[in-house]
């Protein structure tokens, strides 16, 4: 009976504490002694002690007032470690934070939830016994002086569906009651037509993380591009009764026992159906902040489409370093969006920002597309002088962007240069990236109808940089077999055996085989001439076409490949049937050519057949085939050579 005596004493004392806002303790002295001296450390410090002040096992008993205390002091080292308190982390983010701030996370450490109050809910305030009281009144306090960050951030713990922690010292009832509290506090100051609606909800709707929404996939088509678009559709829960309330309480549907498995939060927004949409819509300046720097994609596309519906006037004005910087650097797909939308929106559609176009189209697929309808639409507007600004600004960029459209406009622009001002650096973009079947099919009829206006400089570079490009670009070869035809002259001047081998050698010779065989064609063996050994690696490929090709060089230019006695007996040494009638082949067309080597050339065969190396079949082919019938006449008159 005394200690039930005593503790409705202590609470008749704290509310009239409450009540006068008054404190009930001071801070610890390091925290003090810190703060005294405006010290920023104090911030780690404070997050230290909060850590180890709920952590802590050895003293349940000792009291939370000091968290009361450092609300009720207006100093801003006060307030900004109050607010980094009570915001809420991910699991991941809160073991972040207390590292930072000198926490050593021991196994022992992680293994405590106590600062768990739902899923993947994190506060270094959490709901325990000793601390939940201080929590209710400093809400009820920040509710009184219209504190939004505190109110907000409290308002937005209590609009959660609180796991059955044992630690959680609130219910169910309580919290459901303290919801529909933080609503009507709201629903109030909505009512009373004050600007503290739209700054309070505000900073709830700032708190609400991404993984606080039930999510589902949703596939778009998307007509400019081969495959689907698949993006993430987050929805309420059923327990965000306070976030329902304030962005669907207008909803056909009633919020209370809405669940939205089927709605596209993309469409969810068009009409009004957040509360007091006539408040939001005098206040656009805290929509565009929703839109920056909010952390779930359901609330950014409210700001969004609330912007889009009440204040395109302010749209129109919003700062162009302020949307570049949502380009870059936003996290959700819905605020680059709405950044490209705007910026584009806000550009002359006549006379449009070169630079700044250059510098969009380096943006990723899905937010470019809308840079190329926009180019789309207006670029019958343009001046040559622009246009020409644009392609030469964009032969400097090295990222290309990978669009059948944007592959269309540019060739159609570069045609109208005509080939005494074509972009060479442009045009090899294209042939290297495109991807668009016509644009490859207008540029061989360009290439052809033009022939005649083609300088051998302009030939050179680009066939060049092709050549280069091939090993390691296989679509490459496509164009080489292209230019073989028109610029024959100007391709047999370049290619020598080398660029043979390499293209033999290298990872996509499979594809490249046509391309080999080509190149071993075209050589001109009076500007590149090679050694007859040269081939061999050529005869022996597994390519059928690269082979034959080599055979047919072979059986052709025999004397000006620079064939000795040594060489033949090596082109003798295969044990494959085909290489070997190839073989017998050219030594009947060739003999009377080979006559005065004839004798070093039986001997040089001999040697290979009597060498240890030398396998059985190969041996036996340079006896029976070559030996005894091809050089049998020569052989007989032939002796054997001494070492």
């Amino acid at each position: 009976m005394w200690n039930n005596q005593r503790e409705s004493e202590l609470k008749r004392k704290r509310k009239v504490t409450w009540q006068k806002e008054e404190k009930i303790c001071t801070l610890p002295e390091h925290l003090q002694e810190l703060l005294d001296q405006n010290n920023p450390k104090f911030i780690d410090e404070l997050v230290k002690f909060a850590f180890y002040f709920s952590n802590s096992q050895e003293d349940q008993s000792q009291s939370g007032a000091w968290l009361w205390s450092l609300y009720l002091d207006n100093h801003p080292l006060k307030r900004e470690g109050l607010l980094r308190l009570l915001t809420t982390y991910n699991q991941s983010d809160f073991y972040r934070l207390i590292q930072e701030s000198g926490v050593e996370v021991t196994p022992s450490i992680k293994r405590t939830e106590v600062f768990r109050y739902s899923k993947d809910s994190y506060c270094l305030i959490p709901l325990t016994k000793k601390l939940l009281p201080y929590i209710e009144r400093i809400f009820q306090l920040a509710e009184k002086r219209k504190d939004a960050s505190i109110w907000g951030k409290i308002a937005y713990m209590f609009d959660h569906e609180f796991e059955q922690y044992k630690w959680i010292a609130m219910s169910s009832r309580t919290r459901k009651y303290l919801q529909r509290c933080a609503w009507r506090t709201l629903r109030e100051l909505g009512e009373q037509g004050t600007s503290d609606y739209v700054l309070m909800a505000s900073e709830i709707l700032l708190c609400y993380h991404e993984n606080d929404f039930h999510i589902n996939w949703v596939k778009e088509e998307d007509p400019l591009h081969p495959l689907p678009n698949w993006y993430k559709n987050f929805l309420p829960k059923r327990n965000q009764y306070l976030l329902k309330k304030i962005l669907i309480c207008h909803h056909s549907d009633s919020p209370n026992h809405w669940w939205l498995q089927d709605q596209l939060t993309s469409s969810l927004f068009k009409e009004e159906v957040e509360a007091f949409p006539e408040l939001w819509n005098q206040h656009p300046e805290q929509l565009f902040r929703l839109v920056c720097k909010a952390r779930s994609p359901f609330v950014i596309q409210f700001a969004i489409d609330a912007l889009k519906r009440g204040n395109q006037k302010n749209i129109a004005h919003l700062p162009l370093r302020d949307l570049l910087d949502l380009l870059e650097h936003g996290t959700y797909n819905e605020q680059k969006t709405f950044a490209m939308e705007v910026i584009l929106k806000q550009m002359d559609p006549k006379n449009p920002d070169v630079k700044l176009l250059l510098t969009l189209m380096k943006s990723p697929y899905p937010f470019r597309r809308h840079v190329i309808t926009f180019i789309e639409s207006n670029i019958t507007q343009w001046s040559d002088d622009l246009l020409d600004r644009l392609l030469t600004g964009w032969s400097q960029i090295t990222q290309y962007p990978n669009s059948i459209e944007w592959e269309q406009i540019i060739f159609e622009q570069m045609k109208r240069r005509g080939v005494k001002n074509i972009d060479l650096q442009l045009l090899k973009k294209i042939i290297i990236f495109g991807n668009s079947e016509y644009t490859k099919e207008e540029i061989k009829k360009f290439v052809i109808e033009n022939h005649d206006e083609w300088t051998e400089e302009q030939k050179t570079w680009l066939l060049e940089e092709i050549l280069h490009l091939g090993p390691n670009n296989y679509f490459m070869g496509e164009w080489l077999l292209f230019f073989q035809g028109p610029w024959e002259r100007t391709l047999r001047r370049l290619i020598s055996i080398d660029w043979a081998k390499r293209y033999l050698h290298c990872r996509y010779n499979y594809f490249l085989e046509p391309v080999t065989a080509m190149i071993l064609h075209q050589i001109d063996l009076s500007i590149h001439p090679y050694r007859g050994i040269d081939l061999f690696q050529f005869l022996r490929s597994n390519s059928k076409i690269i082979r034959e090709k080599a055979q047919e060089i072979l059986l052709k230019d025999a004397d000006k490949l620079q064939l000795d006695a040594y060489d033949l007996a090596e082109l003798a040494s295969t044990s494959v049937p085909i290489e070997q009638e190839f073989v017998k082949r050219f030594f009947d067309k060739w003999k009377p050519w080979l006559e005065p080597q004839i004798p070093t050339i039986i001997d040089c065969l001999r040697r290979r057949a009597a060498h240890p190396d030398i396998t059985e079949e190969v041996s036996t082919f340079i006896h029976k085939e070559l030996l005894e019938k091809v050089f049998r006449q020569e052989r007989d008159t032939t002796p054997l050579l001494s070492n």
